[in-house]
């Protein structure tokens, strides 16, 4: 057996193949030097991850966000593509950030999905002066008239006089509510990420050692 300070097989972790931590690590050759304080988790037959054990907390909590954040960069997507399609033209450009969001959960690059997080801080902030905007009109009638009389194309929302400014308001800010959840939780996923400096640490081999 090599050295104290291996820490033997742990079965009690359930990683997948599409983990970052996992996706993007090398396999190498077994050494005393390459194991010590390292963790081995079994992936499949013959086939071991060895992780530091600070690594592991953070691929185990990554593991649990996974499913939710591609979910979060699909429904993004389809959504700015169903308001291009319905005549809002900047749509498809932020549908496009949307898609590079889910395509760097898919292979896992860093720099990527931090392109998609500018993106949603930037969405935090229209989402707040949407709202601060709607209050405003709902407090200001010649303001009001004003953009009912015309088709500003940068709002996309039809504003006429049958329109109800405090439903709008609320919806406005429940939205941004939500947009502030969903803000935190891919900041919490990016710094999850590990970096190419923890990629290095992490390795596989084709057997445990024993």
């Amino acid at each position: 057996m090599y050295g104290d300070e291996y820490n033997s097989l742990h079965d009690d972790y359930q990683l997948t193949q599409h983990n970052p931590y996992i996706f993007n690590s090398k396999f190498i050759e077994l050494s005393e030097n390459n194991t010590s304080s390292l963790k081995t988790i079994k992936l499949q037959d013959s086939i071991y991850l060895h992780i530091p054990d600070n690594l592991l907390y953070k691929a185990n909590m990554i593991e649990q966000k996974l499913l939710l954040i591609k979910l979060i960069c699909l429904f993004d997507y389809i959504l700015n593509l169903c308001y291009f399609l319905n005549g809002y033209k900047y749509g498809l450009i932020i549908s496009g950030i949307s898609l590079t969001g889910y395509i760097s959960t898919v292979y896992h690059k860093k720099y990527l999905f931090l392109l998609y997080l500018g993106y949603q801080y930037m969405l935090c902030f229209s989402k707040f002066l949407a709202t601060t905007f709607f209050i405003i009109l709902t407090n200001d009638y010649e303001l009001r008239k004003k953009y009912e009389e015309e088709n500003n194309e940068i709002i996309p929302y039809n504003l006429d006089s049958t329109t109800n400014y405090e439903v709008l308001v609320f919806v406005s800010f429940l939205f941004f509510i939500i947009q502030i959840w969903v803000t935190v939780y891919c900041t919490n996923y990016y710094h999850l990420l590990p970096t190419k400096k923890e990629q290095s640490q992490i390795f596989h081999t084709f057997d445990e050692i024993i």
